[in-house]
């Protein structure tokens, strides 16, 4: 019979052993041999034989290393698409595909020879190694992109046969996946797509070309749907994930049942369904002859089934909120139970840290660097708390007293956040040449052709100091103009949160970028964009008069400048408004010049504003991506007025324990934004994420971090959690936000 949680005892390869032993292929150096380098024709062709009894040789070599330490057997293609990396990069085949995003991973890197040194050799390391959260144990994941965790893998029903198809996976539809073609040169179709996106095609051009022309020498098809697909589309039943299940090799309908219902609860994603995943799908997997499944099903769930199986003996009530709760108290530990961290998170963590080497590494310091502002203060340049040793603010010291104080109602305490709750700053690398990539390299994002334009515009109005060209209206360029006034050269510290929190007012989200600066009632004009990687929506404006609030002003910045010299002509006595129109003129005249449309509302801000989702308190708005089923958002169950409310009451409590029975209602919302998450809709915790930033107290600056940072991580808009986690720890008030005014 089947053991639940135990090793299968019926195998098709090694009985009962999880350690791999050690192989002279581990050892033996891998070279790709080169062809048709002799001058006479009769050599040519003896090396060419040669090459290819190599070549068949390695393969066969490789194949059988490859397939002891991932249980699964690689096709001919995968090795032919290893030998076409080659000739694009001799040096370093896994990053032939660099120009595209793309990655050579999983069981390539037997062939980079990267998992030589792996310490654990157990099939559990392997079967772990690039297998992402949603990736079924018949998705087998060999090339990784840059973004939104798109990736690449084979598809088999079943370990002892080759794939039946080759498809992507990624953050955009979690769990579903999209055939490409019948073998990995199907990749040529996201490059397809990657093309109609990028701004530069010619290299993208000239890879796809390079790659199409080895497929067809070696005769892989490209076409996206093989005969072999549609023969294997007939006999299927759709999952989650969109996959398949061969009934014809499928005994009885029990077998099948079993193996779609495991499927479904595997690709919902929740531990909750761990415990009975295993059961059904490894049974179902012992039934159908699929051991080599059971085997990477267990490496995926391993550590968590005696932790769930403890936590659902535990007799203590289940917490509501699961592993979200904020309660640190022991009378609230001791009243409920909370689910076990789940292994697959730090399996995932550690995953994105090796595709990303710019994601950061958790701070392991008692010091607290908690955001931490006063609702009520004045409006001074200062920052809140004091300063460290680098320059940047932190929270003062919690009072003793209140730190102290404590009831037998203490397990609703909001304890703030600290700096665990962060991912530690990174250093920036020496600056670029390229103007626009300095500023993306020290912004995150990339600043649009307006930007640059109206920069000419201020060097011809003031060729000595550009940036107070337009000081007639009580204006200057801040922000990232300051690295075309060589203002950040030599700035120290040299890390993303300096950058980033440059010129960043309190009320400014991570996705507005404050480019211009008003002297008075803290006014400033930026670029709102929804997507970090893409460019800016429209220009707008804020200020202390609507705090919060982000007025639309135009397409770009010219737009904007001009919709303020308008109203400022309106304000100002006669005497002034002879120079305010004058400068109306000439901004309005290079706008025209570069084609720089000057209305309030264009074309493209009308069709953002249909695909807008939610208000949100700025008023500007959120857009997500919806599928065909308007999945990817879902309506906050609170309307904004009644949100605050809510807030509010948080806000005005007079003990911990009254504090706590308010937070009630908002931590509700946090789980309900939760469960969007695991269905689809990440479209919720953004809208509800900065509703609470929006309302600009420091009291939920931990739950608007956990919140919008998984929403930015589930939408692959990374940048924003960094200009976020820099902005919570150095959240400013006043007029001057230049970060110059701190590190200097």
């Amino acid at each position: 019979m089947f053991d639940m949680w135990g090793p299968c005892k019926k195998r098709k390869t090694e009985p009962n052993k999880r350690e791999t032993p050690k192989t002279s292929s581990d050892t033996e150096e891998f070279v790709v041999p080169t062809s048709g380098e002799s001058s006479s024709d009769s050599t040519a062709i003896t090396d060419e034989k040669i090459n290819k009894a190599l070549n068949s040789l390695l393969s066969r070599r490789h194949s059988a290393n490859i397939e002891q330490k991932f249980l699964v057997e690689m096709p001919d293609d995968f090795f032919d698409f290893w030998d076409c990396c080659v000739r694009l990069n001799k040096e370093k085949p896994e990053e032939a595909l660099s120009k595209a995003g793309l990655t050579l991973v999983g069981p390539y890197d037997v062939l980079t020879r990267k998992l030589d040194g792996l310490k654990t050799r157990c099939r559990s390391s392997y079967a772990c190694h690039w297998r992402y959260y949603y990736d079924p144990p018949e998705f087998m994941t060999v090339i990784a992109g840059d973004e939104k965790e798109y990736h690449i893998g084979y598809y088999r029903d079943d370990p002892f046969e080759l794939p039946g198809f080759v498809g992507s996976m990624s953050s955009k539809n979690q769990g579903v996946i999209k055939a490409l073609g019948g073998n990995i040169f199907g990749a040529l179709h996201y490059l397809r797509d990657r093309m109609r996106e990028h701004s530069k095609k010619a290299p993208l051009q000239r890879l796809y070309n390079e790659i199409e022309l080895y497929a067809m020498k070696k005769l892989h098809s490209l076409e996206v749907e093989t005969k072999s697909m549609k023969e294997r589309k007939i006999v299927v039943s759709p999952t989650f994930h969109g996959g398949v299940l061969l009934f014809q090799i499928v005994e009885n309908d029990e077998q099948g049942m079993g193996l779609e219902l495991g499927l479904d609860m595997f690709t919902f994603g929740h531990e909750l369904f761990h415990k009975p995943v295993y059961h059904v799908l490894g049974l179902a997997y012992d039934m159908l002859g699929r051991e080599p499944y059971i085997d990477i099903l267990q490496a995926r769930m391993a550590g968590d089934g005696e932790e769930w199986d403890t936590y659902q003996h535990d007799t203590r009530l289940a917490c509501k909120y699961g592993k979200k709760c904020y309660r640190k108290s022991l009378d609230h530990l001791d009243k409920f139970k909370h689910p076990p961290k789940r292994k697959q998170d730090d399996d995932s963590n550690q995953r994105e840290d090796e595709q990303n080497p710019h994601k950061k590494q958790k701070v392991n310091s008692n010091k607290t660097s908690a955001p931490n502002t006063n609702q009520n203060s004045s409006d001074t340049e200062d920052c809140v708390g004091s300063t460290s040793e680098e320059g940047l603010c932190e929270a003062p010291a919690a009072d003793d007293d209140k730190t102290n104080k404590a009831t037998d109602d203490t397990d609703d305490e909001l304890p703030a956040p600290t700096s665990e709750d962060f991912d530690e700053d990174i250093e920036v690398p020496p600056s670029p040449e390229d103007v626009r990539d300095n500023m993306k390299q020290k912004f995150l994002v990339a600043m649009p052709d307006d930007f640059f334009d109206f920069w000419d515009c201020c060097v011809q109005l003031n060729k000595e100091k550009p940036e107070e060209a337009l000081s007639t209206a009580g204006l200057t360029l801040v922000g990232p103009y300051d690295v075309l006034t060589g203002k950040l050269k030599g700035i120290k510290p040299r890390k993303i949160s300096t950058y980033v929190c440059h010129w960043r007012y309190f009320y400014d989200p991570p996705e507005f970028m404050t480019v211009i600066a008003g002297d008075e009632k803290e006014y400033h004009i930026g670029y709102y964009r929804d997507d970090p990687h893409e460019m800016p929506g429209f220009a707008g404006s804020m200020s202390s008069v609507k705090r919060g609030v982000i007025k639309p002003l135009g397409e770009n910045v010219f737009a904007a400048v001009c919709s303020h010299l308008r109203e400022k002509v309106k304000e100002e006595n006669p005497f002034k408004k002879t120079s305010l129109q004058k400068l109306y003129s000439e901004v309005e005249s290079f706008a025209k010049k570069k084609n720089h449309s000057l209305e309030a509302e264009t074309k493209g801000m009308k069709q953002r504003k249909k695909a807008v989702v939610a208000k949100t308190f700025h008023g500007a708005g959120i857009v997500v991506p919806l599928d065909e089923d308007d999945n990817g958002y879902r309506e906050v169950p609170e309307t904004n007025a009644s949100l605050r409310k809510m807030f509010q009451k948080v806000i005005d409590a007079k003990t911990d324990k009254q504090r706590g029975q308010h937070f009630d209602d908002v931590q509700e919302i946090i789980t309900n934004v939760q469960f969007a998450n695991d269905e689809g809709d990440p479209g919720m915790g953004l809208e509800f994420g900065l509703d609470m930033f929006m309302f600009g107290h420091e009291e939920f600056h931990k739950p608007l971090y956990h919140v919008l940072s998984l929403a930015y991580e589930i939408l692959g808009r990374k940048p924003y959690i960094d200009i976020l986690q820099a902005h919570l720890k150095n959240r400013r008030r006043g007029t001057n936000l230049s970060i110059l005014e701190i590190v200097e």
